[in-house]
């Protein structure tokens, strides 16, 4: 026979896991659709991009047939998830973990805009000064400290513009830092 110390563990985890906030079915069906449109259009805006860069070179492979591949497979696979979510292939289960917490949500947000940021500092900052911003806030975005931003954010651009300026040779832009020379 179970004492009511052994029993009490099997009651409070059942009191938590009640207490844990559920989807309701309508917002677990717009995260699935929010999730399903934005995964179609992003195969969408890699097929147009890609479409910028040639298929093939000759016989070979070009710069635009992996990017369109993805990109295609994306768009189906989107396109099948949208399609899925709609006639309620998803429903919510006792599998379904519990919704995101709305702190979660807006840090993940931010560090999307922070990264699309990114992408439009990269030619005036240059390389080293976008990647270092770049990874100091997002530490600090995922609940670093500053201390570990300081350091991680700089060391990350020195390391990354080294190895891939020197041993795999491909240029980066320096933005600003053009006129110092020495980091060509």
């Amino acid at each position: 026979m179970l004492s009511n110390r052994d029993q009490e563990p099997a009651d409070s985890a059942k009191a938590t896991a009640s207490d844990d906030p559920v989807w309701s079915p309508a917002a677990y069906f717009r995260a699935n659709l929010a999730g399903a449109l934005a995964s179609t259009g992003f195969g969408i805006a890699i097929i147009i991009a890609a479409s910028g860069y040639d298929f093939t070179v000759g016989q070979l492979p070009g710069p635009g047939m992996y990017p369109m591949l993805i990109g295609i497979a994306m768009t189906v696979l989107g396109t099948i998830w949208v399609m899925g979510t709609w006639i309620g292939r998803y429903p919510p289960d006792a599998e379904t973990g519990s919704p995101p917490e709305r702190n979660a949500l807006v840090r993940s947000l931010l560090a999307v805009l922070i990264i699309v940021g990114f992408v439009f500092a990269l030619r005036p900052l240059g390389y080293p000064i976008s990647s270092a911003v770049l990874v100091s806030v997002l530490v600090l975005l995922g609940r670093g400290t500053v201390r570990k931003a300081l350091l991680s954010g700089p060391l990350f651009a020195i390391a990354s513009y080294l190895l891939v300026t020197t041993a795999l040779g491909v240029p980066l832009p320096l933005g600003i830092l053009e006129p110092l020379g020495f980091l060509r």
